[in-house]
């Protein structure tokens, strides 16, 4: 996959702007949390809030240079979003009645 700025095939422009998006959103989440909450980057997902030991809070971010993302049904970020969480479902990982899940774009 090109780059959107150099065309470069071997760029990690888009990369390291997805991880700068996770390290500006989990500031601002943090600016919302309590004294109790800890904010996790690329633990237990791209961010996670963690209160008395448990993770009750997942979040996948999605971030793209051309243009604004969609998350329609047949949005592959949606699919993708869904699918890990479904693995952390089956293995364990997440608890769905004790973990709130969300996208932000």
């Amino acid at each position: 996959m090109k780059s959107a700025d150099t065309g470069d095939v071997f760029s990690a422009i888009d990369p390291s702007l997805g991880y700068l998006y996770q390290i500006r959103y989990s500031l601002y989440r943090l600016l919302e949390a309590d004294e109790e909450e800890a904010i996790s980057i690329e633990w237990v997902d791209d961010i996670a809030v963690e209160k008395h030991g448990a993770v009750n809070e997942r979040s996948q971010l999605k971030h793209h240079l051309r243009g604004k993302a969609s998350l329609t049904d047949s949005s592959p970020d949606l699919w993708k979003t869904i699918r890990v969480w479904s693995e952390g479902v089956k293995n364990g990982s997440i608890n769905p009645s004790v973990t709130k899940l969300g996208t932000c774009q």
